[in-house]
């Protein structure tokens, strides 16, 4: 996560330094919020094997926008989302398919940069980079790790919808995530003695993410308070198998699809 992150912040400052350079409006906006979405996560396993995750998630949200003049309303955007430990329901099986209940532990990362390009008076598109960090701790018997860490390249249709009234503003951004670069790092080795970590590499599969952005802005004030409903289901291929001293044989991360769908609530400040 940690280098993910310092990739993320180099792109954040190389955006800047390009900011520099150009027209930028001084209209900038900073927004802090909070994310509340569900999370339903299924591999993809004959039965009676099974493996079910689901949690409610929440987590802190930040955002920065800097609009570049001279192409009309275009503007880069900057956001991230970070989770703390969440609880979640697991409903899965053994190897042998007996059935097993536990609590698991998640915690979620998302930092994306994206670039909005007016393409008409009320019509964007964009394009960027996502990087994406899921920690999960597996509770049953002596438990294990596992991190995911994944990247998007997000290509995003913004559409801006007419409103009647003046201080209210919504649109549809609709996005097609190519992943690329995923991997998942089994770790035994916090809880088994002489344990054995093994780096595998996810299937490249394609994620789809809807939102729609509501936002009221209070006439004469640089304020603003947005509500975003937003969907998303995305989706790993099967990695490859790999010997784990530790299972004393090979493993393999399975393929699996999730959902997830929650709102977005974020107080903007223009400045």
């Amino acid at each position: 996560m940690i280098a993910g992150m310092k990739r993320l912040l180099w792109a954040g400052l190389l955006t800047a330094t390009f900011l520099s350079s150009a027209e930028a409006s001084t209209s900038k906006e900073i927004t802090f919020g909070v994310n509340a979405f569900r999370f339903d996560y299924k591999e993809k396993l004959e039965l009676p094997l099974k493996s079910t995750e689901e949690a409610m998630v929440y987590t802190g949200y930040l955002a920065a926008r800097y609009p570049v003049e001279r192409w009309g309303r275009s503007y880069w955007q900057i956001e991230a989302d970070l989770s703390g430990s969440t609880n979640s329901k697991f409903d899965g099986s053994t190897q042998a398919g007996t059935p097993v209940t536990d609590t698991n532990h998640l915690s979620f990362f998302r930092g994306e940069i994206s670039f909005y390009a007016q393409a008409s008076e009320t019509v964007f598109v964009y394009s960027g980079w996502s990087y994406r960090y899921w920690n999960r701790f597996l509770s049953g018997g002596t438990g294990y790790r596992e991190i995911y860490t994944w990247n998007h390249l997000p290509l995003g249709l913004l559409l801006e919808m007419p409103s009647a009234w003046a201080p209210l503003a919504w649109a549809i951004d609709a996005s097609y995530r190519l992943m690329f670069a995923g991997q998942i790092k089994v770790i035994f080795s916090e809880t088994v003695i002489a344990g054995e970590d093994t780096l595998l590499t996810l299937g490249n599969k394609p994620t789809l993410k809807l939102q729609v952005p509501v936002r009221y802005t209070w006439n004469g004030t640089p304020y603003r308070l947005s509500l975003t409903p937003w969907w998303e289901t995305s989706e790993f291929g099967e990695s490859e198998f790999k010997y784990n001293s530790t299972m004393a044989g090979s493993i393999q991360e399975p393929a699996s699809k999730t959902y997830q769908w929650g709102l977005l609530v974020g107080w903007t400040t223009l400045f």
